[in-house]
């Protein structure tokens, strides 16, 4: 740096000098400020591009449960939006499901005559003679089996007297709704059970049926398959046709009321094993039949459980969503606050 000769506290003579070192002066200071700057910017980018990489380590981490969590609600979404495709009615007042979405058929067993339930039951289950018709009366409450005819699983659900007063009212309520629950999501046939003799006096083939819809509902009536049985000999000269045109005044109203759908079943002793196969697949040929046009019955208890819990399962999702929300927020700003220190 070039000295100025002047002396202190005297008018300086060589201006030249003076300002040249005033401009050193001041180049020396923007020089160190711009330095401070740039070690400043440099600090800043250091952190930033730290910041950066953990948060590209965090979205990494994450992706794997975002994609989870998506396919999550993508799924619950899509069984909320199909679930009122499940309940067709096909213009009919009971609701109903289409049957293949079922990998079984359901069938509840009713009628006033223990001993024609329990014969139907053990046709059904495949057991022979020894046990036929032993079970009748030996249960107050519903009973859930599952066997398999012809390749088809079955649940068949046997209840007590049912249409009768022998259970007394709370009981025969709740014995009913028991019927139901034990053939959710519902059953796709009521195999309402009656005596070729019943109707041929023109005795209660009505009322039983309007006991029946009564616990069941109105609409259980397009669910309602009717089985005449006949046990006496008929010497082998009955045939269905036969039987039906002997019953046909007592069978009229009935009949009208469950849309023609009727099968003949000779359960007695002296029917053959092999007849009674035969008549076992022809009765679950209706009911699959019956299932592909009607689907299941649907009890406005069981609407009423299925709606308690499609709310639980939104109620469930928003709770997911928020929780996954505050995560969210609370990692980025755990992030950010470590990118600060």
């Amino acid at each position: 740096m070039v000295e100025c000769d002047c002396k202190p506290g005297s008018t300086c003579t060589s201006s030249s000098i003076c300002e040249t070192n005033e401009d050193i002066a001041t180049c020396v200071t923007s020089t160190w400020s711009w330095v401070s700057r740039l070690v400043n910017t440099v600090l800043g980018l250091r952190t930033l591009f730290k910041w950066l990489h953990q948060m590209w380590k965090v979205l990494v981490g994450s992706l794997s449960n975002i994609n989870k969590c998506v396919e999550i609600m993508s799924k619950l979404i899509q069984n909320l939006y199909d679930q009122p495709y499940k309940r067709r009615h096909f213009q009919n007042p009971a609701p109903m499901t289409p049957y293949p979405s079922d990998s079984e058929l359901r069938v509840i067993l009713v009628g006033a005559c223990m001993t024609d339930l329990s014969m139907l039951q053990d046709t059904l289950l495949g057991r022979d003679d020894f046990y036929r018709g032993r079970t009748a009366g030996l249960h107050r409450q519903c009973v859930r089996w599952r066997t398999v005819i012809e390749g088809h699983e079955m649940i068949v659900v046997a209840t007590p007297d049912i249409l009768g007063s022998s259970l007394g009212p709370e009981v025969t309520a709740q014995e009913a709704l028991r019927s139901l629950l034990l053939a959710s999501p519902g059953p796709h046939a009521f195999l309402l059970v009656m005596q070729t003799s019943q109707l041929c006096d023109g005795g209660d083939g009505m009322t039983a049926l309007q006991a029946l819809l009564d616990l069941m509902g109105e609409g259980a009536l397009s669910h309602v398959l009717l089985l005449l049985i006949h046990t006496e000999p008929s010497g082998g000269s009955s045939t269905p046709r036969s039987l039906l045109e002997g019953v046909h005044g007592g069978l009229l109203p009935v009949l009208s009321l469950c849309g023609q759908r009727v099968e003949v079943l000779d359960l007695g002793t002296s029917c053959p094993a092999a007849q009674r196969r035969a008549q076992a697949q022809r009765l679950v040929e209706r009911v699959v039949e019956m299932s592909w046009f009607r689907g299941y019955y649907l009890h406005e208890l069981q609407e009423k459980e299925d709606r308690m819990r499609e709310e639980l399962l939104l109620d469930a999702a928003a709770e997911l969503r928020r929780r996954l929300g505050d995560k969210k927020r609370g990692d980025g700003e755990g992030m950010k606050n470590e990118g600060h220190k």
